[in-house]
């Protein structure tokens, strides 16, 4: 339902080798970009923003797969 740009801009992180709670199916975890800067407005970008607001919600919430009942639990 996202434009066709916005998989350019972030990413899924990859399983981890290692038994990890983050490697559960429900849990789907966004990636950060490689690039370190200062708190300047390259980290308020979308880039930056969106994953690190994703990954700060609830597993609850991210594991929802209809969009009204993302937002009402939103």
């Amino acid at each position: 339902m996202a434009p066709d740009y916005v998989p350019h801009l972030i990413s899924v992180l990859p399983p981890s080798r290692y038994n990890l709670r983050r490697n559960d199916d429900s849990t789907v975890l966004l990636t950060f970009p490689t690039i370190r800067t200062k708190k300047t407005l390259a980290d308020r970008s979308f880039s930056c923003a969106a994953p690190r607001l994703w990954n700060l919600l609830p597993t609850t919430v991210r594991s929802i797969s209809s969009l009204d009942a993302f937002k009402i639990r939103l």
